[in-house]
């Protein structure tokens, strides 16, 4: 296993440790063990000899509160405990500590500066794309109402060109139905006279 994929690994292990914590014969298993002597440390070794293939071990070193702790990934078999590896953890000291802290505060920072400059950025975009579309939006409405005008200005003229024609046929009409009742009565009067 190579350096980058050790936590991924030690991750699934964990995983599988949970999954399997309520397993009858669980091949995976945590133990916490905080401060016990040596021999207890055995008695639980024997105990989970013959059910557990691999277990996780963390053992508190001290009663001190910076002793540290030691994680310990054991396999069992009926031979033997094969520790496949062992972390100790150490408590650091207060100046690396507040040196940790701090670069962590300021990476923290930045990242936080940097974000809210890149949601500023996404902000004045939005804005600038909504007040284009606005304008288009104003800017296709007042072409709309410009040509509804003009198709009512148009329909006005085509109309009163219309009614005015319809005016000027109507008047032949009436000068024709005239002429037709006058011509009608002439020759009814002929008729009546021979």
């Amino acid at each position: 296993m190579d350096f980058g994929s050790f936590p991924k690994k030690l991750i699934d292990l964990l995983n599988l440790c949970l999954e399997q914590q309520f397993s009858d014969q669980p091949k995976y298993d945590i133990i916490l063990i905080d401060y016990l002597p040596f021999y207890v440390f055995t008695l639980i070794f024997l105990f989970y000899h013959f059910v557990v293939r691999f277990f996780l071990s963390l053992t508190i070193l001290g009663k001190e509160t910076d002793a540290g702790a030691r994680l310990d990934i054991i396999e069992t078999n009926p031979f033997k405990h094969l520790v496949h590896l062992s972390l100790k953890f150490e408590s650091p000291d207060p100046s690396s500590f507040r040196k940790f802290i701090s670069n962590s505060f300021q990476a923290l920072k930045s990242e936080n500066k940097r974000l809210e400059h890149k949601i500023e950025c996404l902000q004045n975009e939005l804005t600038e794309r909504i007040q284009t579309a606005n304008e288009f939006a104003i800017s296709k409405t007042r072409d709309l109402e410009r040509a509804k005008n003009e198709q009512q200005m148009v329909m006005s003229e085509v109309e009163s060109k219309l009614k005015y024609e319809l005016d000027l046929e109507r008047q032949r009409n009436n000068e024709l139905a005239k002429k037709l009742n006058y011509d009608q009565e002439i020759i009814r009067k002929l008729k009546e006279g021979m």
